[in-house]
């Protein structure tokens, strides 16, 4: 049944309004004369989230006219009717950029990538073998050397891991890592020892103690 004083279309049975609370039907069964509508929104639910936040999270305001507190997004007070001041309507803030993240730009395919360190191995041809090796590139700050990414077809590097390069404190260290023991460093300047390193003299081993 539609109220005369606001417009509000109520269930059938109401004897009062909803909305403004006026008497849907005069004493004598008349309808009481035609008011021009005040508001055509909805009386505002009970928010399930009061007492469990701040009340400025809860809603946009309180009405000026009777105090009543008004949810965003409303324009008129469902209460009494009272249009609802601008400030009280509670404007979506802007959406911020996740913390951490830059816009994206085009980068210069040259430079070097941050936090990468670097290493080559050139390989050296044999005696009377006629081929011209170029120096392969490794980044990381612990590399796996074996025989797929130094010299695909010497069998005498294991296929596994022959050695690992670590870059620790600004520099590089080898450790072997092959069954065979078969990574070596050539001494061509003084190079510190440490007690149990092999030595390599001519084609003999020789285990270092100090």
């Amino acid at each position: 049944m539609r109220c005369k004083n606001c417009g509000w279309e109520n269930p059938q049975g109401k004897e009062r309004c909803e909305k403004c609370n006026a008497p849907l039907h005069s004493e004598q069964g008349h309808s009481l004369p035609p008011v021009p509508p005040v508001n055509a929104v909805p009386p505002a639910e009970p928010n399930p989230l009061k007492g469990t936040l701040p009340e400025s999270e809860l809603f946009g305001g309180a009405c000026k006219k009777c105090g009543y507190p008004i949810a965003p997004g409303f324009r008129v007070c469902p209460n009494c009717g009272e249009p609802v001041a601008p400030s009280a309507q509670a404007p979506v803030p802007p959406v911020a950029p996740p913390a951490g993240r830059q816009r994206p730009g085009t980068i210069n395919p040259w430079e070097t990538p941050q936090d990468s360190h670097f290493c080559t191995l050139k390989a050296v041809a044999w005696q009377n073998e006629q081929v011209g090796y170029q120096p392969v590139s490794y980044s990381g700050d612990q590399i796996v050397l074996n025989r797929a990414n130094t010299d695909p077809n010497n069998q005498s590097i294991t296929s596994k891991e022959q050695a690992v390069l670590t870059f620790e404190d600004g520099a590089w260290y080898l450790e072997d890592r092959s069954d065979q023991k078969t990574t070596y460093v050539h001494a061509g300047r003084k190079t510190r020892l440490e007690s149990g390193d092999i030595i390599i003299l001519g084609n003999r081993r020789f285990e270092f103690k100090g």
